[in-house]
């Protein structure tokens, strides 16, 4: 769909708002749905997270993902050849490629997280494993989505770099998480990220 849309509209980045309409939709009934779960006291309590879950989780981190990979993509990677047009990486197209990697990165922290919610929650070891396992997970689903946003682009290359990266850095983490865990430090993603949305 990438290359059809250069072709017929001159320009890489997605031109219908409806996928970010819906995305939009998803994210802030599933604010809502976490707000109802921890009994937000008020209704403006509610009306916040749908705004905080909006503006911060989803759009402010969308500008600045967008903005650091259409930078990063422009400025190293773009390759140079005689007899072709020079191209650059669009930001709206990095914004999509954003968009693309969180709706994934939504199902597992959004809906699979509410389900498993009891389970991750509590005190012990397989909580913290299962919730940091979770998020390494959707980290890690989303920085490949965003490698093969990039890779759609001929003129881009050595794009491995927004796998690799990124890819290493979860998975030590990850694993950091885990020996934190043994040696007395217990860290959980979820409790850690509910505390801050929802305390």
């Amino acid at each position: 769909l990438t290359s059809y849309r250069k072709q017929t509209k001159n320009q890489w980045a997605r031109d219908d708002p409806g996928f970010l309409v819906i995305q939009m939709g998803l994210v802030a009934l599933g604010n809502l749905f976490y707000a109802i779960i921890f009994e937000s006291p008020s209704l403006w309590g509610y009306t916040w997270s749908m705004f905080y879950g909006l503006i911060i989780d989803w759009l402010l981190i969308g500008v600045i993902a967008a903005s650091i990979g259409s930078f990063f993509a422009n400025k190293y990677l773009r390759q140079y050849h005689s007899h072709t047009v020079e191209q650059s990486v669009e930001w709206l197209y990095a914004f999509d490629v954003h968009v693309n990697g969180f709706f994934v990165s939504y199902l597992v922290t959004y809906l699979l997280q509410g389900l498993l919610m009891p389970l991750l929650l509590g005190h012990g070891f397989f909580s913290a494993f299962l919730s940091n396992t979770l998020y390494a997970a959707a980290f890690l689903w989303y920085f490949y989505i965003t490698y093969l946003g990039y890779t759609a682009l001929p003129f881009l290359g050595q794009t491995q770099v927004f796998l690799w990266y990124p890819g290493v850095t979860v998975a030590f983490l990850w694993a950091l998480s885990v020996i934190l865990y043994l040696v007395g430090v217990p860290f959980n993603m979820t409790r850690i990220i509910m505390g801050f949305h929802y305390a």
